[in-house]
């Protein structure tokens, strides 16, 4: 009951936050086949290869609620670097996902995320409010950010939130990869950027992401178990 509770509690969050919300890139997975050594995806240039995996085939990614990248083809590692994604001028811009690490007890993996503007007329730093949650790697604000960490074997899905107020219009994108070459991990999904008209309301959709991303992962174990 408490789970429903909670679960009912950040849907709610959520959707008020959603209010005025606009989508300017989103992809889940769930629209490609699920196929080893994938080399072209619709929303994104894949480097190397990649999985698309789910909770069938191939080879059983039980954490997957629909279809996930693994980042770490079944013939090496690989990356992808999303299609331009257009913002405007001064309204909040949030990037989020999530990442697990490898779900067959094999060894850790690398990470890397990426985000690059179309010129770096496109923010200033003196108003940047970016963040990346729930690892220790680092974000450096530049034309091109970058960061990196290595995630534990067998690591749960965590959702990443970064978020910065552009001064002029502009684009991005989103670049996302690993070192590793173990054939599995790291798994990404639920690849979202939004844009928001004012901060209040960038907070409210950030408390309501958190809450509903626990809510999720909470599923996932409950099913799992």
């Amino acid at each position: 009951m408490r789970f429903v509770l909670a679960a009912t509690a950040a849907l709610a969050i959520a959707g008020t936050a959603q209010a005025g919300v606009v989508t300017l890139f989103s992809d889940n997975f769930d629209a490609e086949p699920a196929a080893l050594t994938v080399t072209s995806l619709a929303n994104w240039t894949v480097t190397g290869n990649i999985d698309i995996v789910d909770q069938a085939n191939p080879y059983g990614i039980g954490a997957c609620l629909g279809r996930c990248a693994d980042l770490d083809g079944t013939t090496g590692p690989g990356e992808i670097l999303s299609k331009p994604i257009a913002f405007g001028a001064g309204k909040p811009v949030l990037v989020s996902f999530d990442v697990s690490g490898n779900q067959r007890g094999g060894p850790d993996d690398s990470f890397l995320f990426e985000l690059t503007f179309s010129s770096v007329l496109n923010y200033n730093l003196n108003v940047i409010t970016g963040f990346l949650s729930g690892s220790t790697g680092f974000y450096t604000s530049a034309g091109t950010g970058t960061y990196w960490e290595t995630i534990a074997s067998g690591r749960p899905y965590v959702t990443y939130t970064l978020g910065f107020i552009p001064t002029t219009a502009g684009s991005l994108q989103l670049r996302m990869g690993t070192t590793s070459n173990d054939n599995i991990g790291p798994i990404l999904d639920n690849v979202l950027v939004t844009q928001v008209p004012e901060p209040a309301t960038w907070a409210m959709l950030i408390a309501g992401f958190g809450l509903v991303g626990f809510a999720m992962r909470r599923r996932r174990t409950l099913s799992a178990a």
